[in-house]
């Protein structure tokens, strides 16, 4: 599958916004929308890509170039929905799959709230110098660290 670069809007980088796992299930209501509206343009964008290649190596160059119209379309759409999840401090990792971070505060250390569409509640968090393959469960959160004991 083709990496698809979504440019953003420079400005919403700027803004960070920080969300507690209440609160990003909260905001799930309008997000997992935008993220639906979103994996269903890219699985849409995809199948026109095939279409058009289909059709360039036919030679159906007017149909071909329609087609590319079209999908500069749906791109514009997608760059839409993924700007309306920045507005809402909100990355969209995975377009296929529908996977979104929350950026929050653990212990003063910036960490992400991880949901996937099809999710009831935000349900993993990842520290992003350990990177995605490290989330741990949300439930984590609610339980603070042992505090050290010395012995002498």
């Amino acid at each position: 599958m083709k990496r698809m670069d979504i440019k953003t809007n420079p400005a919403a980088a700027h803004k960070t916004k920080f969300y507690t796992a209440r609160g990003a299930n909260k905001s799930l209501v309008l997000v997992s929308r935008i993220v639906s509206d979103a994996v269903k343009e890219y699985n849409h964008l995809l199948e026109q890509q095939e279409l058009a290649e289909i059709a360039q190596l036919r030679g159906s160059d007017e149909y071909c170039g329609r087609l590319k119209q079209d999908m500069g379309k749906m791109f514009r759409r997608l760059q839409g929905y993924v700007c309306e999840l920045e507005q809402l401090g909100v990355e969209l990792r995975d377009f296929e799959r529908g996977q979104v971070d929350f950026p929050a505060i653990r212990n003063g250390r910036g960490i992400r709230l991880c949901w996937e569409m099809g999710q009831d509640s935000v349900s993993s968090w990842y520290e992003p110098d350990l990177g995605f393959s490290a989330r741990r469960p949300i439930s984590e959160l609610a339980h603070k660290p042992p505090l050290a004991v010395h012995t002498d």
